[in-house]
């Protein structure tokens, strides 16, 4: 099968620079153009990382920041970056097949113009997200377009690791005749969620970033995951994020409120939860068929969910790939309470393009 080319939106940032480390060795799609700002236009790439990666590990220093490498493989060095312009004069949807986009909400703007030209465009970006275009293929894999579509978005990377652990558990309790009724979760995020635009150590308070004071990340995650779970509009969905350290790993507090048609205690055990995490791979039969016909997924190396019985967790810097961790797990009354862990950079960036290998166009049977 021929490599299907691909450019990346934005390919000179943290997210970009992770989907970038992905794509070079990919064994379908193959990266030809790296969209930047007129700052890194015509340099070689591997300047521009460098000098980027650089500026984290010294920003980043003492609170956890790996810098990541630039990839071996010797194709990566030849790729120059270029300007949105130079880009649009220089490829069209017929030699670009997908642009995957890992821009800020403000450059919104290029993916609707990208995509009004007929380019089919691929995005972690918050702009122009919707229930109808955002996909998290543990998930969705059963409420594809029919039709292969113009955007196609990955959401938020907490909503991301969030999203395989309750679709987990909503898929159990429901022949149980039990339902989510109320999500309380608490984040703490990595530093690096503004990439390369660090954020300002003043609105700190102690040594944690409380994120609603400055961005709307925990609007987003409501939003987000009402859109892909169709939840109540009743049901509580309470959202705090807060960053501090820079490891490649979000932390996130998840605790499930259970209920049902006049039910006092759900009587699911923690060892129930264990198992269902552990068992829990709607995914298998896809990747599966997807592989016969030579399409190659970025998948978790296992099932989407590993559980760790360490009740003080796992080091943030070990939690790498696109396998959610599951940890410090317990059921009371009528609450399933947990902590997950995100590799945020891996999970957000490779979240795009998972959700391009949920398009039908490469079909498999």
């Amino acid at each position: 099968m021929n490599p299907v080319p691909v450019a990346l939106l934005g390919g000179t940032g943290l997210s970009g620079r992770v989907l970038y480390s992905i794509l070079s060795s990919h064994p379908t799609f193959k990266c030809v153009s790296i969209i930047g700002s007129s700052a890194s236009e015509d340099r070689r790439f591997e300047e521009v990382w460098e000098e980027k990666e650089k500026k984290l590990e010294e920003i980043h220093q003492n609170v956890g920041y790996e810098r990541l490498p630039f990839p071996s493989n010797s194709d990566a060095g030849c790729v120059r970056p270029m300007t949105f312009e130079t880009f649009l004069s220089s490829h069209t949807p017929t030699s670009v097949k997908f642009v995957f986009s890992t821009i800020s909400p403000s450059l919104g703007f290029l993916e609707t113009r990208l995509t009004s030209i007929g380019f089919t465009v691929v995005s972690i970006s918050p702009h122009g997200r919707l229930p109808s275009n955002t996909f998290v293929i543990e998930h969705s894999l059963s409420s594809l377009p029919l039709a292969p579509a113009s955007l196609y978005k990955s959401p938020n990377c907490v909503v991301c690791g969030l999203t395989p652990v309750l679709s987990c558990l909503v898929s159990n309790l429901r022949p149980l005749g039990l339902e989510v009724s109320g999500l309380t979760i608490t984040t703490m995020q990595s530093l690096t969620g503004r990439g390369d635009s660090p954020y300002d150590t003043e609105l700190c308070v102690g040594n944690m970033l409380p994120v609603g004071q400055i961005e709307d990340t925990e609007q987003y995650i409501t939003s987000e995951l009402n859109g892909l779970f169709g939840f109540s509009s009743s049901m509580s969905v309470d959202v705090r994020c807060y960053r501090g350290g820079a490891a490649r790993c979000h932390l996130i507090d998840l605790r499930v409120l259970v209920g049902g048609l006049f039910v006092e205690d759900i009587h699911v055990q923690t060892d129930d939860v264990k198992k269902w995490c552990e068992e829990y791979d709607p995914c298998k039969e896809y990747y599966d068929l997807a592989r016969t016909v030579g399409v190659h997924t970025t998948k978790a190396e296992n099932t989407p969910i590993h559980f760790s019985s360490n009740k003080t967790g796992m080091l943030q810097s070990s939690v790498k790939g696109m396998t959610v961790v599951v940890t410090n797990l317990a059921v009371e009354k009528k609450m399933i309470k947990m902590t997950v862990m995100v590799d945020n950079l891996m999970k957000g960036a490779a979240g795009a393009q998972e959700a391009k290998n949920q398009d039908p166009t490469p079909s498999v049977p």
